[in-house]
């Protein structure tokens, strides 16, 4: 259970960086809405 737990919070953190660098070099007009959809997970 443990192991399924770590590989999930990597999993989170990959496409939060993910998320974060294509923001960085595709700005998004509904960069916004992107970021309130992940705050409602």
């Amino acid at each position: 259970m443990n192991t399924q737990i770590h590989r999930k919070q990597i999993i989170i953190l990959v496409l939060a960086m993910a998320l974060a660098a294509v923001s960085y070099w595709i700005p998004l007009p509904q960069k916004s809405q992107l970021l309130f959809i992940v705050d409602a997970r």
